[in-house]
């Protein structure tokens, strides 16, 4: 190996750390935002719950965009953003809402179709292929998913069409930022 070919190898590897550190803090935060909206929505009406998850995200953009602030905002596809904003949003509402009546577990565990959702979708709307392993992967995962949601056993209630919704919604906003990515 050259040293050139060294170098790249470890800002690879460093990369890769970095990548991994960065998805688990992003897990993380994501997790304790469901926590902590799950003692909220309690607390505090659920539309204000979702309005200071929204604020707080956006005071973060700002502050990490700084002066690049205005310039983000400039796109070909205002109305696709519009769009994907609202699905965002609507994925959020749904999801707090499912934690007025069943718990973060179940939420979490039925809103974890989205994935699902999404390779379906990728195929049926963006023509993405969708082989053998994909079809054996969504496959197992409705299993799962029937597992979790266990309909026919009255467990089910409609309380469980929430998180449900929210995975809808999620999987629309991950598809149209695929689109729209494609594009600008």
């Amino acid at each position: 190996m050259t040293p050139s070919t060294l170098l790249d190898a470890d800002a690879r590897a460093l990369a890769t750390r970095q990548g991994v550190v960065l998805l688990a803090c992003g897990i993380f935060c994501f997790t304790a935002m469901d926590a902590v909206a799950k003692m909220l929505v309690h607390l505090y009406p659920t539309a204000e719950v979702i309005w200071a998850r929204f604020a707080g995200h956006f005071l973060c953009v700002v502050l990490y965009l700084g002066s690049r602030f205005k310039a983000s905002l400039v796109t070909a596809l205002p109305w696709w953003h519009v769009i994907r904003s609202a699905t965002q949003i609507g994925a959020t509402a749904f999801f707090f809402l499912s934690l007025n009546y069943i718990g973060l577990a179940e939420a979490t565990a039925l809103a974890a179709i989205s994935p699902l959702l999404i390779t379906l979708g990728a195929s049926l709307f963006l023509g993405e292929p969708l082989g053998r392993a994909r079809i054996i992967g969504v496959g197992l995962a409705m299993v799962g998913a029937l597992i979790v949601i266990r309909p026919g056993l009255g467990v089910f209630t409609m309380a469980a069409l929430l998180p449900l919704a929210c995975a809808v919604f999620y999987a629309a906003n991950m598809l149209l930022t695929r689109l729209v990515g494609r594009r600008e």
